[in-house]
């Protein structure tokens, strides 16, 4: 059984919880207790599975000497620690108008209420679990608070960040009617010791709200990373999401989706490029469950060296959810003939009157590509380059906020030069 493993996590966070909290997580652990480590026979584990996963120890530490900053995104940047939050960058300073961020510890009865009513509501991952292991060992959680009608032009960039070997956090958006807002979280770690990170994201959009989110997955490659974004959706309400994962000996990501009114529309974006023997596993799951409603998913890998990539995703459209446009496509690129990829598109239609398409690709870098730029004077090592960048460029495009987007360009192409470089590690 799992649970044993995460008890000294369980008793940590039973110990500093808010009195409001314990019971949920006394909940959690009692189903954690009971349930299996997640190997190869296990449907939703079974390309990357958990066997002989460790807690690390918890008073390990380590000092950020050796560890690059967070970028400056020119956003209102918050770095959250477990002293609490820390504005930093050029674009920070205060919060602006129409958003509020709280801790769970500080929160009223009656916030602390509402906030109960919301958890877990969204977070209903395939597996299972990725949420009851957020409320079990939960260590930090946050709540965003949106106004109605408020719009946010600059972004806000959460960057969880922990010196430890272990951190688990949970938060939590609400986003108001007719609201606009761009929230970009970034997970790293200041520790050089094994260390793992849990984390459950749930966004709650209200009618007519537009979010864009996006989800950076920046590991060393001694790390564990289990975490999931959920969402639900009201009716008009839009949901730009984009997840970008690189590095970590085993990064898990579970994306649920629901469209729970009529008129939402969401899109999906994701690109991971894991290299040497790192693990990198997305899960996503778009519940249709209301009419008119749309959505467009496009998943991007390169993959190099010995490493391994999952992808699952699944489209559900519900009895009731006629007039459903769902598109689902997934692509992979393999720089070495040890590299793998396990994709699974799926869909699941109980309506009949919908447009819906999904697909996957597998292939390597083309020989003939690769000629054709080396007849033209570039080294072939550039060139494969040139050609991975390129397979993942357009999906940045999609990013609306230009900082990040050039941001994000400049860290494919830099790890574009590890992934062509042929076997870097053993």
């Amino acid at each position: 059984m799992i649970g044993p493993v995460f008890e000294p996590a369980i008793a940590t966070a039973r110990a500093e919880a808010p009195n409001w909290l314990r019971p949920k997580i006394d909940v959690a652990a009692i189903t954690l207790a009971a349930t299996p480590i997640p190997n190869r026979k296990s449907e939703h584990w079974k390309y990357a599975p958990l066997t002989g996963l460790a807690l690390p120890d918890l008073q390990a530490a380590s000092g950020p000497a050796d560890v690059e900053p967070a970028p400056d995104l020119a956003a209102c940047s918050i770095v959250v620690t477990r002293q609490g939050l820390q504005f930093s960058g050029s674009g920070s300073g205060q919060l602006p108008p129409g958003i509020d961020i709280r801790p769970f510890a500080d929160l009223s009865e009656d916030e602390a209420a509402r906030v109960l009513d919301l958890m877990g509501e969204a977070a209903k991952d395939r597996s299972g679990l990725i949420a009851t292991l957020s409320d079990a060992t939960l260590g930090l959680g946050y709540w965003i608070d949106i106004a109605d009608n408020a719009a946010i032009d600059k972004p806000l960039h959460l960057i969880w960040q922990d010196n430890g070997a272990w951190l688990s956090v949970r938060l939590l958006v609400t986003a108001g009617r007719h609201s606009r807002a761009n929230i970009i979280e970034h997970f790293s770690t200041v520790s050089s010791v094994a260390s793992q990170q849990h984390s459950v994201t749930e966004l709650f959009l209200s009618a007519g709200a537009n979010l864009d989110y996006c989800r950076l997955n920046i590991h060393r490659n001694t790390e564990v990373f289990l975490g999931g974004v959920f969402a639900k959706l009201s009716r008009d309400a839009t949901l730009n999401a984009f997840a970008y994962a690189a590095g970590a000996k085993s990064c898990r990501n579970e994306w649920g989706l629901t469209f729970a009114e009529e008129g939402a529309h969401a899109e999906l974006n994701g690109v991971y490029l894991p290299t040497g023997r790192e693990v990198v596993d997305f899960h996503t799951t778009l519940e249709h469950a209301a009419a008119h409603c749309t959505s467009e998913e496009t998943f991007r890998g390169i993959i190099g060296d010995k490493a391994n990539a999952v992808f699952n995703g699944r489209i559900h459209i519900h009895p009731n959810a006629q007039k459903t446009v769902a598109q689902l496509s997934n692509k992979n690129l393999l720089t070495s003939d040890q590299a793998q990829v396990n994709t699974k598109p799926e869909l699941e239609i109980y309506a009949n009157d919908v447009q819906c398409a999904h697909g996957a690709t597998v292939a390597q870098i083309n020989d003939e590509a690769i000629h054709y730029c080396r007849t033209r004077g570039i080294a072939e090592t550039v060139a494969a380059q040139l050609i991975g960048v390129g397979f993942v460029v357009s999906l940045f495009d999609r990013i609306a906020y230009e900082p990040l987007r050039e941001w994000l360009s400049e860290q494919a192409k830099q790890r574009c030069l590890t992934l062509v470089a042929g076997n870097t590690s053993e």
